[in-house]
């Protein structure tokens, strides 16, 4: 008959290892609060071992308390705006008028005073920048629907056209695309350039 033998804490049952692992993980937060507390603030060691216990003990009343001055400390009265406008970024998959018929109303009873609206290729652009819309842009009448939808709701429209920077829907294209400031990014236009000054001109008087 043989027998063998092991270490005593191979031995020892899984409660008893979590039970381990949880008075270490205690000792550690002790020493780091510890640590903090003398760090930060100018105590003593007695003080410092004391305000780790009230933590450790009481951590509602001291915490708490501590995170409640905290915030008012930093309570500021509420900011009145004449002006809320709400930002409509149509790129990409832009509303059907319906919603249009829906939302307007809604934002008017929330307290909106306008609509800051940034088409970019959702707008019908015609003549020399009629590539600039997209095959889902909407039409005129489209636009004028919209913007009769507002004024009954009386909010004003404030077009956002992208004058420098994010014209990627613009500079992409290869007729525009010598127009870049970076020849392999479409993000920002020249400024130093005439023909620039042109497209956004363009852009600004259609919309």
């Amino acid at each position: 008959m043989t027998f063998k033998l092991e270490h005593p804490c191979a031995m020892a049952p899984p409660k008893m290892r979590l039970l381990k692992l949880i008075a270490v993980v205690i000792v550690i937060a002790f020493l780091i609060l510890y640590w903090q507390s003398t760090k930060t603030v100018d105590r003593t060691p007695v003080e410092a071992v004391q305000w780790v216990a009230d933590v450790l003990t009481n951590p509602p009343s001291t915490l708490a308390s501590t995170h409640r001055s905290f915030q008012e400390s930093l309570r500021l009265p509420p900011i009145q705006f004449d002006e809320r406008i709400v930002h409509f970024d149509l790129k990409g998959a832009p509303p059907k008028l319906e919603y249009y018929d829906a939302v307007f109303p809604l934002l008017r009873k929330l307290g909106a005073t306008g609509l800051l609206m940034e088409y970019e290729d959702m707008f019908p652009y015609t003549g020399m920048l009629s590539s600039l819309a997209a095959s889902n842009a909407y039409s005129e009448a489209d636009i004028a629907h919209i913007l009769s939808v507002a004024r009954a709701n009386h909010l004003q429209v404030i077009p956002l056209v992208q004058t420098f920077g994010h014209l990627e829907f613009a500079l992409k294209l290869q007729e525009f695309s010598d127009l870049r400031e970076v020849s392999h990014s479409p993000q920002a236009l020249c400024p130093s350039l005439n023909e620039s000054f042109a497209l956004v001109k363009a852009m600004l008087d259609q919309v």
